[in-house]
């Protein structure tokens, strides 16, 4: 039975490991600069993605509070892509990070929003590094399955799936206290300030959680 990880430990080599954390950031990046780019030029690239391109979105209507279970969903995606050799998982990074972009994009072209970003920040320094990892999962099961040969592929699917859906139940724990900050803070009347320091608190604990068990951490070290 799969068990519930930490999904920086769980699979192994470690370095290996982090070369796919690198290339989903990269992807994540890459779609919401180039969206956020192509808002800026036309707002009729946002109206793809469902804004009107006015510039001003009605909150909390456009940007919906999410559930624990449709970021889980989510997460799912962008892992379980991988087993079409990774396209999946790039589409999925694709859609998520492009949509972030282009509300980003209208929301802040008179210069930053405050009452955008107290909507977006605090729970999405969880939400977008839970995705992440998901993705980054997604892409180590691709490329186990393109380096198979000669083994058969169904059996390296087996082995290496076992190990890579232990990092996406790891994700769980950070989802439900994104979904949680989503449907508490992100609502509630306190102030702009005050929901934008929630996230290098929530970044934090984050760190905190995401370093537990690896070599080194007691003792202020850590495993290359």
């Amino acid at each position: 039975m799969t068990t519930l990880s930490n999904p920086f430990t769980a699979i192994e080599p470690r370095r290996q490991q982090r070369r796919f954390n690198l290339h989903a950031i990269a992807w994540c990046l890459l779609g919401i600069v180039a969206a956020n780019s192509a808002t800026a030029q036309s707002y009729r690239y946002a109206s793809q993605f469902g804004t009107t391109g006015s510039g001003t979105l009605n909150f909390p209507n456009d940007v919906q509070i999410d559930h624990v279970s449709h970021n889980i969903v989510v997460s799912f995606f962008d892992y379980a892509g991988g087993i079409l050799f990774g396209l999946g998982t790039i589409y999925s990074l694709y859609v998520n990070s492009m949509l972030l972009g282009v509300l980003s994009g209208v929301e802040n072209q008179h210069g930053a929003n405050g009452l955008y970003w107290s909507l977006i920040v605090p729970h999405g320094v969880i939400e977008l590094t839970a995705f992440t990892i998901a993705a980054a999962a997604g892409l180590s099961l691709a490329d186990a399955l393109v380096r198979a040969r000669p083994r058969p592929r169904a059996q390296v699917l087996r082995e290496h799936g076992r190990r890579s859906v232990a990092v996406v139940l790891g994700t769980i724990p950070l989802l439900v206290v994104a979904g949680t900050i989503e449907g508490f803070v992100t609502p509630s009347s306190a102030s702009i300030p005050v929901k934008l320091a929630v996230a290098p608190i929530s970044g934090a604990l984050l760190a905190a959680y995401l370093l537990r068990g690896r070599p080194g951490a007691a003792d202020g070290r850590f495993g290359k």
